[in-house]
């Protein structure tokens, strides 16, 4: 009898854990489903909830870190791939996972060796061609990539992955008709399928197909309705065909959703589109009220006060408040540059702050510069002039400044004109952006942020297909620019991607390519800061002679420009002097030398000097151009950082293998 009550007991105890282990099963195959169809939330509940039965399920441990990927939670989903491998160390599919996530962390040669072993231990596993294609495409490798995706289709014809990751690539390089091929083959094996319709449209779209653009993503959306990434395609489309009002009804029911700053960002271009000013503001302010590190829609805003509203509007101080409480936190913790870039910023939106002017003026006058002080104290408004403070500080440095060079040569230093090269700026629209049309705000902040230096002028900025056009319309332009710059711009969830080249106008000659990513908190205006002042400093420093008494003379450079005293230059007739075609600045033959410049005294923004001529005659004239002796006459072409490609690899990182 008591061996029967076991054995009863024994089957009792078999079956429910047969039934527990199906329970689990069933239960991850449903959260499994739930990723592929990205309700990431779900499935992480329900991975938990199987792991708090069996805190050692493999299969629930991987789901998690899939998720967590997927979320953008990458260092989340490592954490969660290590737990599973210390269940299964020598499982290929979890170590290829791992791969991928470290591949997303920016971690490529840890991510190698791993695609490495799985290769040596199996040569045709898929994983590891999708590892070395991911490799190809975070360091640019465009074609190996699509080697490596080939690869996969000759041993799974039907990967709908590498179908897909396959049209993207060739699609980039500009192969379109090569990509219809395989696009072909992904519509007929997975006709039904939104993503793949998804990435049909966003192919004819890239290619130009406006019409069969539309159909395919109507199809996606029809299957999938809030499926996010069509719609904002299907935005991109309408913006292109100037279909500003079927925007709101495609976007209205993402936006009573009221969690993602794209909805009230794509309402606001197509308000600010249809001049609808009013509304513009209000749904730009609401992007970055969801998401404060939204900077696109706070540019857009403040784009749209600075060209639609007075100068007494009080809108625009409100919105200026930001930047110069950002100025004064860097400036606070000594971070002088950035808060001057924060301040200009400000200035630009709020002009007549009387506030920001000051705090602005109050940097240059705690780094010394007590003239450029005295002369942003004097842009202040009479009304605010006349107090008592700020007289009191006028007639103070007054007399402070009163023996320095620019007062004895009766010179006003902060008028005089630089010598500048001018640019104009050019973009290409790319469908690798979260904000729709977000290129053209990038550029425009870009120029913007050119404004504020006194060697670099831009002349236009706009929309172009490629370089040709680019390098016909400056080279034909009436009033023609030294160079061009071609801008290609990538915008991910946490990083952002510029790549500057820039050329001669009159020849079209690359003369360089600057790559800069940056990620965290205003990771764009870091970017463009970051990107603006490495031109600069590639710009050559030369100056000219803007006032001769005998032989003394002033040029249009000082203190603020990086020169000391004892600094010595050639001086070249102004008349001699050509746009150099290999590098920013002018070029001239060392036998246009007319003589030498040596600064004996320096102030804020031009210097006092000797002038040596080299012939009997002294052929020295007003308006010469100066050149630092030890500059040499062509900058070496250096590279500013090595950087890795993150547009195109994170779109097809995100494609699920299914």
């Amino acid at each position: 009898m008591k061996k029967i009550i076991l054995s009863l007991l024994s089957i009792l105890f078999i079956s429910q854990f047969s039934y527990a282990q199906n329970n689990i099963f069933k239960m991850n195959n449903d959260a499994d489903m739930m990723v592929l169809d990205g309700d990431y939330y779900a499935a992480i509940e329900k991975y938990k909830t199987i792991l708090e039965i069996n805190p050692s399920y493999v299969n629930s441990i991987k789901g998690l870190a899939e998720a967590y990927f997927y979320l953008g939670e990458h260092d989340e989903a490592y954490n969660q791939i290590k737990t599973a491998l210390t269940f299964d160390k020598n499982n290929i599919e979890l170590m290829s996972l791992q791969a991928h996530i470290l591949l997303a962390l920016g971690n490529i040669s840890e991510a190698e060796k791993i695609v490495n072993y799985i290769n040596s231990k199996d040569p045709n596993n898929v994983n590891a061609y999708f590892g070395f294609a991911e490799i190809a495409l975070l360091t640019g490798k465009y074609s190996q990539a699509a080697g490596n995706y080939l690869n996969i289709l000759s041993i799974a014809p039907a990967n709908k992955k590498a179908l897909l990751s396959l049209i993207l690539i060739l699609g980039y390089q500009g192969k379109h008709q090569e990509a219809e091929k395989y696009l072909s083959d992904a519509l007929r094996l997975y006709a039904d399928d939104y993503f793949t319709l998804y990435i049909a449209a966003r192919h004819y779209l890239e290619s130009g197909d406006l019409i069969h653009a539309e159909k395919r993503v109507k199809e996606s959306l029809n299957i999938k309705p809030d499926y996010f990434d069509s719609a904002l395609l299907y935005v991109k489309l309408l913006l292109l065909n100037k279909k500003y009002d079927e925007i709101y009804p495609l976007m209205q029911p993402f936006y009573k959703e009221k969690n993602n700053s794209i909805v009230p960002y794509s309402l606001g271009i197509a308000s600010e589109k249809n001049k609808d000013y009013n509304n513009a503001i209000k749904y730009y302010a609401e992007a970055f009220k969801i998401d404060p590190d939204d900077e696109i829609s706070r540019y857009s805003l403040e784009n749209v006060i600075r060209q639609h509203r007075d100068f007494t509007d009080p809108i625009r101080r409100r919105y200026a408040e930001y930047h110069f409480e950002r100025g004064k936190g860097l400036d606070d913790r000594n971070y002088t540059s950035k808060a001057l870039e924060s301040y200009r910023r400000g200035l630009l939106i709020d002009p007549y702050s009387v506030i920001g002017r000051i705090q602005y003026a109050n940097i240059y006058l705690k780094n010394g510069f007590r003239a450029k002080y005295l002369s942003e104290l004097r842009t202040l408004p009479s009304k605010e002039k006349q107090k008592q403070n700020i007289s009191d500080h006028i007639e103070i440095y007054e007399s402070m400044t009163e023996n320095n060079v620019s007062s004895q040569w009766k010179i006003d230093q902060f008028l005089i004109d630089k010598n500048y090269h001018t640019f104009d700026i050019y973009y290409i629209e790319s469908l690798d952006m979260l904000h729709p049309a977000g290129e053209e705000i990038i550029t425009s902040i870009l120029s913007n942020i050119f404004h504020h230096s006194e060697i670099i002028k831009i002349n236009k900025n706009s929309k172009i297909a490629g370089y040709a056009e680019a390098f016909s319309t400056s080279r034909n332009a009436e009033n023609r620019s030294d160079y061009f710059i071609i801008l290609k711009i990538n915008e991910a969830k946490r990083i952002f991607s510029i790549t500057a080249s820039i050329y001669s106008t009159y020849t079209g000659t690359l003369i360089k390519e600057y790559k800069i990513n940056t990620t965290g908190n205003n990771r764009i205006w870091e970017n463009l800061n970051r990107l603006s002042g490495q031109i600069i400093n590639d710009s050559g420093k030369e100056g000219k002679i803007i006032k001769i008494n005998f032989d003394r003379g002033i040029i249009n450079l000082g203190k603020l420009d990086g020169i000391k005293e004892n600094d010595s230059f050639f001086i070249v007739k102004k008349d001699k002097i050509t746009p150099d075609r290999s590098k920013i600045g002018n070029t001239y033959s060392l036998s246009e030398i007319i003589g030498e410049f040596h600064v004996t005294r320096i102030d804020e923004n031009i210097s006092e000097g000797l002038i040596k001529s080299r012939d009997i005659f002294n052929l020295v004239n007003y308006g010469d151009f100066v050149f630092p002796i030890t500059q040499s006459i062509h900058l070496e072409d250096k590279n500013e950082e090595i950087t890795n490609e993150y547009g195109l690899f994170n779109i097809i990182l995100d494609i699920k293998k299914r």
